[in-house]
C-alpha cells in the first residue's frame, strides 16, 4: 500500500495507557462486544487454564439462544462493574496471557478513534473518555495542535480503522470539501479574539451558510467562502458587526442552564455521570428535579410514567458559580477550548454520521453547553486538576460513546423546531 498522510494531535504518539493506576478505568462499567471471529480467535489463543475457565463463563449471546448460535458476544461484567479479565492489579489477563493482538478490537484501539478518508488520508484522534488523554490535552496551553506525516500503513492496521466508503462521496458530494470545512471548524473554535460562546455562534453562522450552499448545489464556492470567513473574522469592521449581533441576542444564563439540564436528562440521562461528580454539580446550586405526568396518565388507573422533568436550582448560587467560572476561564483559556476542539476533531463535526451538516452543528452546540455547564458548576477555588480531569472524563463518557443518542438529539431538536441559529445562540452565549 502507498504511503498515507496521517493527521493526528501533537500528543497522539505521547499517549500511553497508565494501566492499573487509572482512576476511571475503561475496564470497568463498559459493555464490550466481540464478533464471532474475535471470540473464536481469543478462545483459541488462550494459554492459561485459569484464563480459559474465566473465558468459559464470561460472555452471553447477543442474539439466538446459545453461544454457538449467536454472531456476537457480550461480556458479562462482575457485580462491581469490572471486566472479568481484570486482575488484582487492575491489569488485563488476556493481554498478559496472549499479548495485545488477541484483545478485542474495542480494547485494542481505545482510546484511539481513527478514520481513513478516501484511502489517502488517515485522521487520528483520542477520546476525552480517557483520563490520560485529557491530562495530555490540558498540557497543550497554546491550543490543540495537529501534525501531519507520511506513513506506511499495513492492511492489518487498516482493519482497525473506520473507513469512509467511496459510495458516500457519491451520495454526499460535499464530502469532497471535508478538510476545507473541517479547517473552518477548527479555525473558528481556536480564534481567541472571541470567547468560546461567541466562537460557537460564529461557527453556527458559517456552517449555516455552508449548509445552504450544499442545498443550492454551489459546492464550488465553498473553498472561497471558507477562506474569506477565516481571513476576515478578525477585521475590526466585522468584529463590530458580530459584536452587535451578540448584543442583540437576549442571552439568559438561567434559561441556558435549564435547557442544558433538560436535554441532558431527556437524551443522555444525567444519572450516567459518576455519582460523586453529579452530586457535586447539583449540590453546588441546590438543583433538584420535579417529575410531572401527563394529564392523560393521571386519569388512567395504571402505573404512572413520568414524561416531563423540570429542574429547579438556586439562582443566586448559580450566578456565583457562573461568575467564578468566567474568571477562572480567563486564567485558563485553553481548558474549555481544547475540550471542544478535541471533541469537534474526534466526532468529525459537522460530518458525524455522514448526514445533515446543520443538524450536526446543533447537536454539537448542545454538547458544548453540557461540557460548559458541568465545568462551571463543578470548579471551585479548591478544585484540583485531577478533579477537573475526572469531571471532563465522566462528562465525555456520558455523552460521547453512544452515537444513537446523538442522532436522537438531532431529531428531537428538529421535531421541536429548536434547531435554529437563534435557539443555538441562546444556548451557547
Amino acid at each position: 500500500m502507498p504511503k498515507i498522510n496521517v493527521i493526528k494531535p501533537s500528543y497522539y504518539d505521547t499517549f500511553q495507557c497508565i494501566g492499573g493506576t487509572c482512576r476511571q478505568s475503561c475496564c470497568s462499567n463498559w459493555n464490550i462486544t466481540l464478533s464471532k471471529e474475535e471470540f473464536k480467535k481469543t478462545k483459541k489463543a488462550l494459554k492459561s487454564d485459569m484464563i480459559k475457565e474465566i473465558f468459559s463463563d464470561a460472555f452471553v449471546p447477543t442474539s439466538g439462544n446459545s453461544l454457538q448460535k449467536t454472531n456476537t458476544y457480550k461480556m458479562k461484567l462482575k457485580e462491581n462493574g469490572d471486566c472479568p479479565f481484570l486482575d488484582e492489579q487492575r491489569l488485563c489477563w488476556i493481554y498478559k496471557d496472549c499479548g495485545p493482538e488477541i484483545m478485542s478490537k474495542t480494547c485494542r484501539i481505545f482510546p484511539r478513534f481513527n478514520m481513513l478518508y478516501d484511502r489517502t488520508r488517515l485522521d487520528c484522534s483520542l477520546t476525552l473518555g480517557c483520563e490520560e488523554v485529557v491530562r495530555l490535552l490540558l498540557e497543550e496551553k497554546e491550543g490543540f495542535l495537529l501534525q501531519t506525516e507520511e506513513k506506511d500503513i499495513s492492511f492489518e492496521e487498516l482493519s482497525d480503522y473506520e473507513n469512509m466508503p467511496s459510495l458516500l462521496f457519491v451520495k454526499k458530494p460535499i464530502l469532497k470539501e471535508y478538510y476545507t470545512i473541517r479547517g473552518l471548524v477548527l479555525g473558528i473554535l481556536q480564534n481567541r479574539e472571541y470567547d468560546m460562546g461567541e466562537r460557537m455562534i460564529l461557527l453556527g453562522i458559517a456552517l449555516q451558510k455552508v449548509h445552504s450552499m450544499e442545498k443550492e448545489e454551489k459546492l464550488e464556492e465553498i473553498p472561497q467562502y471558507v477562506n474569506n470567513f477565516l481571513q476576515n473574522m478578525n477585521k475590526i469592521q466585522n468584529k463590530n458587526v458580530y459584536q452587535q449581533f451578540f448584543e442583540n441576542i437576549q442571552g439568559h444564563s438561567r434559561l441556558r442552564a435549564l435547557n442544558t439540564l433538560t436535554k441532558y436528562y431527556s437524551i443522555w440521562n444525567l444519572n450516567q455521570l459518576r455519582k460523586d461528580i453529579r452530586t457535586s454539580i447539583l449540590t453546588r446550586i441546590d438543583a433538584d428535579m420535579k417529575f410531572q405526568a401527563s394529564q392523560q396518565q393521571k386519569k388512567e388507573d395504571q402505573e404512572v410514567i413520568f414524561d416531563k422533568v423540570k429542574y429547579h436550582f438556586d439562582g443566586e448560587k448559580y450566578a456565583e458559580a457562573e461568575e467564578y467560572f468566567k474568571n477562572w476561564t480567563k486564567k485558563n483559556p485553553h481548558v474549555l477550548e481544547n475540550i471542544i476542539v478535541s471533541l469537534a476533531w474526534q466526532k468529525k463535526i459537522p460530518f458525524a454520521y455522514g448526514k445533515d451538516i446543520w443538524k450536526n452543528y446543533c447537536a454539537f452546540a448542545v454538547m458544548y453547553s453540557i461540557f460548559r455547564f458541568n465545568l462551571a458548576m463543578f470548579i471551585t477555588k479548591d478544585t484540583t486538576e485531577e478533579e477537573i480531569i475526572d469531571c471532563i472524563v465522566t462528562t465525555a463518557r456520558s455523552i460521547l460513546h453512544n452515537d444513537e443518542n446523538t442522532k436522537k438529539l438531532e431529531d428531537e431538536l428538529e421535531d421541536n423546531e429548536s434547531n435554529t441559529l437563534a435557539h443555538m445562540a441562546m444556548l451557547v452565549l
